[in-house]
């Protein structure tokens, strides 16, 4: 029984531990069948190296979670030449149909078009990065890669301009 506890200890402790604040996060493509862009191109967070990107990843069910903090990121209306906003969607999170989803990140992305727009069909970024699901996450990653901030859940209203 003792033995169970500590690999489930451990599992959940290498789980949880994916991003971890100044280091480089696992890498992440994804394509076809896990998801893609909006658009339908593939999605690398390598390419985005260079630019502070900040990544919110969303149940849909939970996206009103985090509303102050999307709205303070919009009237912060940072520079596209060094930051990117990216919104990946975690499709699996939910029971809506992915079409009508994509359907409309497709148009997101024409409406907002300073934020990349991804879908996550699989959970990879549960898996890969330890992500929370069914929940509403913020990740900020520094021009050099590295994680610089990261939460799962609500961001108290204190929080807010640490992350800005």
């Amino acid at each position: 029984m003792m033995s169970k506890l500590f690999i489930l200890i451990l599992l959940i402790s290498t789980y949880t531990a994916a991003l971890k604040i100044g280091e480089l996060p696992p890498k992440l493509i994804m394509q076809g069948d896990s998801g893609s862009c909006a658009d339908g191109s593939t999605f690398n967070i390598a390419n985005y190296k260079g630019k502070v990107a900040v990544i919110y990843y969303i149940d849909p069910d939970e996206r009103e979670m985090n509303e102050p903090f999307y709205k303070a990121m919009k009237a912060a209306d940072f520079k596209e030449d060094s930051f990117k906003s990216i919104a990946i969607v975690n499709m699996a999170a939910t029971v809506i149909p992915d079409f009508l989803f994509e359907s409309k990140l497709k148009k997101n992305q024409k409406k907002y078009p300073k934020t990349l727009y991804v879908l996550d069909k699989k959970s990879m970024l549960v898996s890969k990065w330890g992500m929370q699901d069914n929940s509403s996450c913020v990740t900020v990653i520094a021009s050099d890669g590295r994680v610089v901030w990261h939460k799962c859940g609500a961001l108290m209203e204190k929080e807010i301009p640490v992350v800005l």
